[in-house]
């Protein structure tokens, strides 16, 4: 009987611990190593996700901060000025030990510049790249000059503006050392000796459109638009009268006088300008006379002149399709240009 016994509780235990056991290895086995690497997975995919929308976040941040940054310095580069007579001497100043003017740092780059009223007697600079105007049309400019200087002024507009002079080198506007310009839709009128009504040296790639410029005089100096050591222009649409003297004048002669450098100008078109000679016309009125090479006059009416269109001693011009109506001599050309399609007219001798 205790044999029996003993062995019941043996084996009694034995099953106890083997139930233990396999209740154990169920308990590990429950975690699959799959669930591992999903977990990991999940979690390396959380943070790639929290990071990745962090950076967008902060891209989005910086993008927004770059292009305000952007509108705030163009905005503050930007602005539109409008100047009277009373408010001139906070812009403009006596250029040192010259005749010209120059800004004051009142004025930016970028700025444009809006005149009212009536200016009498006074200079004006465009020494950086702006718009000088008149936005309403308004404002009147009485013996003054507007001077366009230096490589800074490059990428100019001068436009809308309204100037009558009355006296000697009494310029309207006088570009030195300026390229990529665009002068436009101004009206200038000048009386006196050498007061131009444009002036310009070391002009390149510019346009001069769209403007009326009226001289009155009878002398050879009355030069009504004037250009030296020049290249790559278009002159185009402007409606000009002159007086005694060249209408449209690309020279290689200088004045000291009028701060002028003359020298050939190549590469220039001179395209659908209406150029007139009236009052007493002297030999030295050619409506447009060119002294360069490689430059188009093309499509223009021209009137009035001692000789109508010129481009003698220098070659390979081009001269097509004007309407030119002269005194003396219709064209004069030289060597290598090409002539075609105009129509002439002559009244005296030729």
């Amino acid at each position: 009987m205790k044999t029996i016994s003993k062995f019941l509780i043996f084996t009694l235990v034995i099953l106890l611990v083997s139930l233990g056991t396999i209740t154990a290895t169920e308990n590990v086995t429950s975690i699959d190593s799959k669930d591992i690497t999903d977990t990991y997975k999940d979690h390396t995919d959380n943070i790639k996700d929290i990071s990745t929308d962090n950076i967008q976040a902060n891209e989005k941040i910086i993008e927004k901060n770059t292009h305000s940054n952007e509108e705030n310095n163009t905005k503050k580069a930007s602005q539109t000025i409008t100047i009277t007579s009373n408010t001139y001497d906070l812009f403009f100043k006596q250029k040192d030990n010259t005749e010209f003017a120059e800004t004051t740092d009142y004025i930016r780059p970028g700025d444009t510049i809006n005149l009212k009223g009536t200016f009498k007697n006074l200079k004006f600079a465009v020494d950086k790249n702006i718009t000088f105007t008149s936005i309403d049309h308004d404002a009147k400019l009485e013996d003054c000059t507007v001077y366009v200087l230096g490589e800074n002024a490059s990428g100019s507009i001068i436009a809308n503006l309204n100037i009558f002079n009355n006296g000697t080198l009494k310029k309207g506007i006088q570009v030195k050392d300026a390229s990529n310009l665009l002068i436009e839709n101004n009206t200038i009128k000048t009386l006196g000796l050498r007061a131009y009504g444009f002036v310009a040296d070391y002009m390149n790639h510019s346009t001069i459109r769209n403007n009326h410029f009226e001289r009155e005089g009878d002398d050879w100096r009355y030069i009504t638009f004037l250009i030296g050591v020049s290249f790559y222009n278009n002159i185009a649409n402007n409606t000009i009268r002159c007086g005694g003297a060249n209408g449209i004048y690309l020279s290689i002669y200088g004045s000291q006088d009028a701060q002028f450098v003359g020298g050939q100008c190549d590469y220039n078109n001179i395209t659908g300008n209406n150029v007139t000679a009236v009052g007493d016309i002297t030999s030295w009125c050619y409506t447009i006379q060119v002294m360069g090479a490689y430059n188009l006059v093309a499509n223009n009416t021209v009137n009035g002149g001692f000789r109508g269109i010129s481009t003698q001693d220098y070659e390979n011009n081009i001269i097509i399709d004007n309407d030119v109506h002269a005194i003396n001599e219709g064209i004069y050309a030289c060597e290598g240009a090409t002539v075609y399609n105009n129509t002439v007219d002559v009244t005296g001798s030729s």
